[in-house]
Order: C-alpha cells, then structure tokens, then sequence
C-alpha cells in the first residue's frame, strides 16, 4: 500500500464508491477546480473535512502483493482537464 496525498488544500466534497470502478474520494479546491481519486482505495477522511495540501487522504490497496491502478482526475467548472498539465511545476501552482 502506498499513501495517497491532496494535491492541494481544499474539502472533501465526496466519499464513496462509484459501480465497479472502487472507492471515490473527490475534493473542492475553490474557483471551480476539482480533483477526484478513483481506485481501491482505503479512504481515511470524511465528507465536508477540510485537508491541507499534500494531507494523506487514504492508502492504495493490492491484492496478492500486485499493485492497481490509481486514477486521478482534474476538473475545472465540471469538465475534465489535461492532467499532465496541471501536474506540470508551471501549472502547479495554480491547485496551490
């Protein structure tokens, strides 16, 4: 299991699970950006908590020692964004 981390202070606005896909955990950074974790995940936070950037959030889960994936997502005004991109050091500081 590897820890998962906020990519940025914000709220939880979402915990949950989502069909088959695992465990959703989705957080409010303000001006309309939104980043969403989906995987196994064993969450460690609640709806409505307020996290700090890089705050664990929870744990990956494998079975049998083999890893899975992990999805993450940036949304801004409800739609999807070029992740890379906003991970990319000239972008980061704009989730900060």
């Amino acid at each position: 299991t590897q820890p998962i981390h906020a990519p940025a202070a914000g709220k939880v606005i979402y915990v949950g699970e989502l069909a088959s896909y695992g465990q959703v955990i989705m957080v409010d950074h303000g001006g309309d950006i939104k980043s969403v974790l989906l995987g196994e995940i064993s969450i460690k936070i609640k709806k409505g908590q307020s996290v700090k950037n890089k705050q664990i959030l929870g744990y990956t889960v494998s079975e049998n020692e083999m890893a899975k994936a992990l999805y993450f997502e940036v949304r801004k005004n409800n739609k999807a964004e070029d992740t890379a991109k906003w991970i990319a050091p000239s972008y980061r500081n704009k989730l900060i």
